[in-house]
Parts: structure tokens; C-alpha cells; sequence
């Protein structure tokens, strides 16, 4: 543990120097940001059905994403039996998956030229999982447990890139930043929110009952993003 930290330390140290090497080449001048309250961020978001849509579905999306990596370990050691040390591991495949996905995800809808397609998947493979999680994973065995915290993290933790992709790809000209500010400023509103929820849930159905919870939730978000499309469609 204690060399765990002077590694993870001396990364930090590495990375932070090496960053601060590149900065004079990537230093630009930043052009004035208008100032945007709460009120003129959701109207923009709102202004655009598409946008809308796409703030919405984050909002859950967020929140299992940050259960996921904040209460995995507690689940895994007081409801599937397993050790700190599996938890972690288990934890981690769901980690490494998520920097997998953040890649792949961009690959996919670029092939399918569809953010929102990409989107729509990671929302339905998020809820999957965590309801085999919440509802059957003291049954699993360590093959499968890990499989799924992999499909769950590459879905939970990957759908980052793409959202804000498809954000800059809905804004006016001129407005990415602004877009993008404005439709984060709801999406977090699922990082804040779903640490209270667990806390509330969890003395009565259990970690597992909350993942099942969340999972639902990001079911409802995919579904957001299929209605939109198929209005959009018509």
C-alpha cells in the first residue's frame, strides 16, 4: 500500500513535468467567454430538441458512472464475498475497459456514422450490466464476474467522448464551448445526484439494490436518446 502511493505519487510527478514541458507549445490566447448564468445555459440546451435530449440521457449516465468507480469495492466486498484485493481487481477491469471504451466508442461512430447510435448501445449495455450485477452477482463466477465488470465499465466509463463530440457537432458556429458548458451544467447534476440516492437506497435494498436502481435510470436515458431519434425521423 504505501508503495502503491509513492507509485502512483511519482506518476503524477512524471506526468505533471512532462505536461509542463509541452505547455509553451500548445499555449494559445483564449478569446473572452461570454458569461453565461444558469438561466441562458439551460435555455441553450433547451433551444435544441436534439441537445435537450442529449442532457437528459447524461444525467443518469453520470450517475451510475460515478457509483460505478465510487462503490464497486463496498458492493463487491459486503454482497459478492469477495476480498478487497478481488474487489479491486474486479474494479479495475471495469477501469481499464473504461479507457478501452473511450477510444472504441470514437471508432464505432465513426463507422457508423452515428454518435447518438454509439450512445443509445452504452446507455442499453450499462443497464444490462448493472442489473445482472445488482440482481444475480453473488452467482457469478470470478471468469464471469470480471467479463461483466469489463462490458460494464467499457459501457459506463466510455461514452464520454462521443457525448461531447455529438455536443460539438449540434452546436452553432461559433458556440462549442458554450454548447458544451451548458449541456455538461445538467449532466452533472447525475454526479451529484446519485451519491445521495445510494445513500438513501442502500440501507433498504442494498448496493445491489441501487445498482439495479441506476441501471434503470440509464435505461430511461437510452430510451430519451431512441425517442428523439425516431421524432427526428418523422
Amino acid at each position: 500500500p504505501s508503495s502503491a502511493y509513492a507509485a502512483v505519487i511519482a506518476c503524477a510527478v512524471i506526468g505533471f513535468i512532462s505536461f509542463e514541458r509541452l505547455r509553451p507549445a500548445y499555449a494559445v490566447k483564449i478569446p473572452a467567454m461570454p458569461n453565461l448564468g444558469l438561466r441562458q445555459r439551460l435555455q441553450l440546451v433547451s433551444s435544441d430538441p436534439r441537445m435537450a435530449s442529449l442532457a437528459v440521457a447524461s444525467i443518469p449516465f453520470s450517475g451510475m458512472q460515478v457509483i460505478l468507480n465510487t462503490c464497486f469495492v463496498s458492493f463487491g466486498t459486503s454482497e459478492l464475498a469477495l476480498s478487497h484485493v478481488e474487489a479491486g481487481w474486479v474494479l479495475a477491469s471495469a477501469q481499464g475497459a473504461g479507457l478501452m471504451g473511450r477510444l472504441g466508442s470514437g471508432v464505432v461512430a465513426t463507422r457508423l456514422r452515428s454518435a447518438r447510435a454509439v450512445l443509445v448501445m452504452a446507455g442499453v449495455g450499462m443497464a444490462v450490466c448493472a442489473l445482472l450485477l445488482g440482481l444475480w452477482g453473488a452467482l457469478l463466477s470470478w471468469p464471469i464476474l470480471l467479463l461483466l465488470a469489463f462490458l460494464f465499465g467499457l459501457t459506463a466509463s466510455g461514452w464520454n467522448g462521443v457525448f461531447i463530440a455529438e455536443i460539438a457537432n449540434l452546436a452553432k458556429p461559433g458556440r462549442v464551448a458554450e454548447s458544451t458548458g451548458a449541456v455538461l451544467t445538467v449532466s452533472f447534476i447525475g454526479l451529484v445526484a446519485a451519491p445521495p440516492l445510494v445513500a438513501v437506497l442502500t440501507p433498504r435494498v442494498g448496493l445491489g439494490g441501487s445498482f439495479v436502481a441506476l441501471g434503470l435510470t440509464a435505461a430511461a436515458g437510452a430510451a430519451v436518446l431512441l425517442m428523439e431519434r425516431s421524432h427526428a425521423r418523422n
